[in-house]
């Protein structure tokens, strides 16, 4: 009897273990995807940014591609939200336009 005690004690910690380590994925998923979420919102930030301005490719070269002002401002806001950003900063290359011109104010 006492060892059917024993064998059910251990059955029963092992069962408590397993669902303590699926409690601590399930938290490391969770703030994963809020990461993400978070850096697809601040790139629409950026992106949005981008829209309102004047969208002539030498403006949006000097704002917003990697060290320009408006980048710099949009990379302060990027370090506050998301971690190991210093070690791994966001890279925004602005390509030049092929073909024509589009307007810089719609």
């Amino acid at each position: 009897m006492l060892l059917e005690a024993l064998i059910s004690i251990l059955i029963f910690s092992i069962g408590i273990l397993a669902i303590i380590g699926l409690q601590a994925a399930a938290v490391k998923a969770s703030s994963d995807a809020k990461y993400r979420s978070d850096a697809s919102l601040l790139a629409n930030q950026l992106i949005g940014q981008m829209w309102v301005s004047n969208r002539a490719s030498a403006t949006l070269q000097t704002n917003f591609q990697t060290g320009g002002v408006a980048y710099t401002a949009w990379l302060a806001d990027v370090q506050f939200a998301l971690p190991l950003v210093a070690a791994n900063p966001p890279t925004v290359l602005i390509a030049p336009v092929v073909g024509p011109t589009p307007p810089a104010v719609w």
